[in-house]
């Protein structure tokens, strides 16, 4: 792929992925789509950090 990044997914779709509710074949389209995309690969990343220390801080979310 080269050029823009086309927006198929949504900001939700990102929190989706992170609190791991995305199918996994979302989930590898998502990450394809984010290698070309820094700054929202970053987001994804700081979204998964936020996640581990509310784990650490509140414990594993209940059904």
């Amino acid at each position: 792929m080269s050029g823009a990044v086309v927006e198929i997914f949504t900001p939700a779709d990102i929190h989706r992925y992170v609190d791991g509710e995305l199918n996994i074949n979302d989930r590898q389209a998502l990450l394809e789509l984010l290698e070309e995309d820094p700054d929202r690969m970053a987001e994804l990343m700081a979204y998964e950090r936020q996640n581990v220390l509310l784990v650490r801080k509140f414990g594993p979310k209940r059904a």
